[in-house]
């Protein structure tokens, strides 16, 4: 027993010192628990998945590590793996596995303990372009016509919001002070946060400005029937128009501004006469100042002969 204790009595003070040495370090080693805010990182999603709600980009985490370990947001985050995501709802528990560490940190709690992720398959479709006019032209003049070019963008994103979006929208065009037609080139936007566009967009939109209209009765138009080879009577000869007019060519003789005829085309002589809607045309050189309201009567009365004409 003594040969035992006292054989290698050098090298067994010396382990001994090193295991004493040893507890002394690791007994007086420092621990520090505390909570962190740290980042969401997602990856892997398959490219025709999209998100239709709102991913949680932050989550807190309880953890314990030595004083000298030095954490930040470079070297800390949930890490959630979509790469087997499928289309619907996907819950991804958050367990100490999940969140990527230093060496020497242990993940006490994780909160919230899951994330919830919702997946749809992409859709695209085309919608058309709405122009935002706003402000109003110079006194005594109007916006009578908008058009822009192109007239629609092509959008994509999660299938069931792609499906109610109904169209996009510009850049506001003002126009106020306006008294002639203006363009702008404006970009284009969507409502939907998780639809966008295919790629960006700009589109012209084409503001027509002009004298600001004002309802007037033009009487007394004559009736012309045409494309018949009968002889016909028309009952009444003349119909009154009410039309949107400006006031430059109010009061301007009727021939100017319009003209009615009613078309006949197919139609053969017959005892009965035929009611028949006149069309009213505007004159060419006034058809973007003038816009017909209505007319009296709706329709007149054709007596078609079978005389020639």
């Amino acid at each position: 027993m003594k040969n035992f204790v006292t054989k290698d009595l050098s090298l067994k003070v010396v382990a001994l010192g090193l295991a004493v040495l040893l507890w002394l370090s690791l007994s007086g080693e420092e621990y520090l628990e505390q909570a962190l805010s740290i980042p969401v990182q997602y990856y892997g999603t398959p490219a025709d998945l999209e998100y239709t709600s709102e991913l949680v980009q932050t989550v807190d985490v309880h953890i314990r590590s030595s004083r000298n370990i030095k954490i930040s947001e470079s070297n800390i985050a949930a890490v959630v793996d979509l790469r087997d995501a499928k289309p619907g709802r996907k819950i991804i528990p958050l367990t100490a596995d999940a969140i990527r560490l230093p060496s020497g940190v242990q993940v006490l709690k994780v909160t919230p303990p899951r994330l919830t992720v919702d997946l749809e398959r992409t859709a695209r479709k085309t919608v058309p372009v709405h122009p935002d006019i706003q402000g109003v032209p110079a006194e005594g003049f109007e916006v009578t016509k908008v058009t822009v070019q192109p007239p629609t963008v092509n959008i994509e994103g999660p299938s069931s919001k792609v499906e109610r979006v109904n169209g996009s929208v510009t850049e506001t065009v003002n126009v106020s002070g306006y008294s002639s037609d203006y363009s702008a080139v404006v970009n284009v936007t969507l409502e939907d946060s998780f639809v966008r566009l295919e790629r960006p967009a700009q589109v012209e939109v084409r503001v027509q400005i002009r004298e600001r209209r004002f309802p007037q009765v033009i009487e007394n138009i004559p009736v012309q029937p045409t494309n018949t080879q009968y002889s016909a009577v028309v009952s009444p000869r003349e119909i009154d128009v009410t039309a949107r007019v400006p006031k430059s060519l109010a009061g301007k003789r009727q021939p100017i501004l319009l003209s009615a005829h009613v078309d006949l085309t197919g139609l053969e002589p017959r005892r009965l006469p035929y009611q028949v809607e006149p069309q009213v045309v505007v004159a060419p050189e006034v058809a973007d100042q003038v816009t017909i309201v209505s007319k009296w009567p709706q329709t007149v009365s054709v007596r078609i002969q079978v005389a020639k004409r």
